[in-house]
């Protein structure tokens, strides 16, 4: 599997896989509405009470078996005492958000 990480505007691939297997599901990222990902970030911070995150990282699940089987992103904070997240919408629009576990 192939994974990428985001940093100051520039994706990089962080291993040589890349072939789908066969219970492999792709996802095409030009439906992800990317500009979107900076008002996620800001949400989770605010309304979920992480005011000065120590990290944060986004996952694309391309079929989430608890909403429908669809793709969603999944927007993680977390600071000392814990974190949060939230579960959106390629499109950017909001389905849950949820406090994680305490630090």
């Amino acid at each position: 599997m192939t994974w990428s990480s985001y940093r100051d505007g520039r994706a990089e691939r962080q291993d040589a896989g890349g072939t789908l297997m066969a219970n492999d599901v792709a996802v095409d990222l030009t439906e992800v509405d990317w500009d979107r990902l900076p008002a996620l970030l800001t949400d989770v911070e605010k309304n979920l009470n992480i005011p000065q995150p120590e990290s944060r990282y986004l996952t694309l699940d391309p079929a989430s078996p608890f909403h429908g089987d669809r793709p969603v992103l999944r927007v993680y904070v977390s600071d000392f005492y814990g974190g949060a997240f939230l579960t959106a919408e390629p499109d950017g629009g909001i389905i849950e958000r949820g406090p994680g576990e305490p630090g």
